[in-house]
């Protein structure tokens, strides 16, 4: 008789917490959970396009950005450097900067 009364228990409050985390995880009232956005579109270049952008950076040592960066914390760069000194050390406080650099 007691452990009828022990499983009896056990399965009470099983089924009281499979029924509370049933309830918290598909609640009516909570909005429906999606993908985020993206703030801008994605970019893709053709190899004809890099090949015009590095044409038009090469004559000297230049950056072109390839997306507008504003109000993001990130910089998608192409840089020519030709006979350029490599810098001891950089900053970047608020952002990360991505480069393909030409030459060195």
């Amino acid at each position: 008789m007691i452990l009828n009364t022990k499983n009896l228990m056990a399965a009470s409050v099983f089924i009281a917490s499979t029924s509370i985390s049933i309830m918290a995880q598909g609640g009516a009232g909570s909005p429906q959970r999606m993908p985020s956005k993206a703030i801008r579109p994605v970019v893709v270049l053709q190899a004809q396009a890099l090949d015009d952008l590095e044409k038009k950076l090469h004559p000297a040592n230049k950056v072109e950005e390839l997306i507008d960066s504003d109000g993001m914390q990130l910089r998608v760069a192409v840089q020519h450097e030709k006979n350029a000194q490599a810098a001891s050390g950089e900053v970047h406080d608020a952002s990360d900067d991505v480069y393909y650099v030409l030459e060195a």
